[in-house]
């Protein structure tokens, strides 16, 4: 288990992906999310599957199911602004 996952399983109780699989109406607002962002920081979650942070397309994955890449979103993008409001 990765650091960011252990971090979000601590917060949650559980695994994001066993999250986003229990509570499908968390993809599509975590979609939803991305989509209208209105910052070019943090990470995007496309709906074919694609992760990724804008202007660095180095960064970009694809996951095989959507379940797995919003699972690894929200982990990623927590992570980025938690990161942010430590800093300030």
């Amino acid at each position: 288990m990765s650091d960011r996952d252990a971090r979000l399983q601590a917060i949650l109780g559980i695994g994001q992906r066993r999250v986003v699989t229990a509570h499908p109406a968390l993809i599509e607002q975590w979609l939803s999310f991305s989509e209208d962002k209105r910052t070019t920081g943090g990470w995007y979650v496309a709906r074919d599957g694609k992760v990724g942070q804008v202007l660095q397309p180095k960064t970009e994955r694809r996951f095989a199911t959507i379940q797995d890449a919003v699972a690894e979103y929200v982990v990623l993008e927590l992570d980025f602004w938690s990161q942010i409001s430590e800093a300030v």
